[in-house]
């Protein structure tokens, strides 16, 4: 594993959205740097591969395995999977902030000596009206980042993998714990655009939200990470809101 070229791989777990990867396969082969390896996990598709182009099915570089489950097995699926130095998470239907990030991003990773550090960049979320960008620090994360602007190192993978009890905060709780593990590197570069509304933004999760952010909740108050707890706390404040919300309509 310890090698003087580190390389990456790009887990997308996939559900119902054949145009949605195809959109992510066209943003990965723009990359300037080719040296990637791509798993796709596909959860419920009949016959994923027949909706594929034969660059996809033909590649070296690309693995597609189908589970019938979750879409976060399905993720936990692809972590286990990896045989590089990296790994990080593309979701269906996003793309990379230019065609430059993964080069720049092998310039990061080839310039530290260990394996100790975990990646985090900035993630353009994308909505109908315009977009916001999400800015890393130490100080707040996991919360001003995103699973898929975040780079893991791969040494504990068969250990770290994502809580599929908790659901749609499950990211969250898997990145915290990956912090306890490793240290934190934030950079400002645009990473990944987002597009608002896929599987975690749907208004009528509210429950398994509440369920998921009290288990980090806890987490947090054991570990002692003050200002994510107050974060924790708005979050679980806001989706009651939300739910009080949902009543009255």
């Amino acid at each position: 594993m310890k090698t003087n070229k580190k390389y990456i791989t790009i887990i997308t777990a996939h559900l119902n959205d054949i145009e949605g990867l195809l959109k992510t396969w066209k943003s990965i082969k723009s990359q300037t740097f080719n040296s990637w390896h791509w798993i796709i996990v596909d959860s419920f598709t009949d016959n994923l591969k027949k909706y594929l182009p034969d660059e996809i099915l033909k590649s070296n570089c690309i693995n597609i395995y189908q589970i019938n489950s979750s879409i976060y097995e399905a993720m936990n699926f692809g972590i286990l999977k990896v045989k590089t130095d990296y790994f990080h998470f593309l979701n269906c239907n996003s793309i990379y902030s230019s065609t430059k990030v993964l080069e720049e991003l092998q310039k990061v990773v080839n310039s530290e000596n260990s394996y100790k550090k975990i990646h985090s960049f900035q993630l353009e979320i994308i909505f109908n009206s315009g977009k916001f960008t999400q800015k890393p620090s130490k100080l707040f994360y996991p919360f001003n980042s995103g699973h898929e602007s975040t780079i893991f190192p791969t040494m504990d993978k068969n250990k770290l993998t994502i809580n599929t009890q908790i659901g749609v905060v499950a990211d969250f709780l898997f990145m915290s714990k990956y912090q306890a593990k490793y240290d934190l590197k934030c950079h400002q570069m645009k990473f990944v655009k987002y597009p608002k509304g896929g599987y975690s933004d749907n208004p009528l999760l509210i429950n398994e939200k509440l369920k998921g952010y009290f288990y980090l909740l806890l987490y947090l108050s054991k570990n002692l990470k003050f200002f994510p707890l107050i974060f924790c706390i708005k979050r679980i404040l806001s989706q009651f809101r939300d739910k009080f919300m949902m009543r009255s309509n």
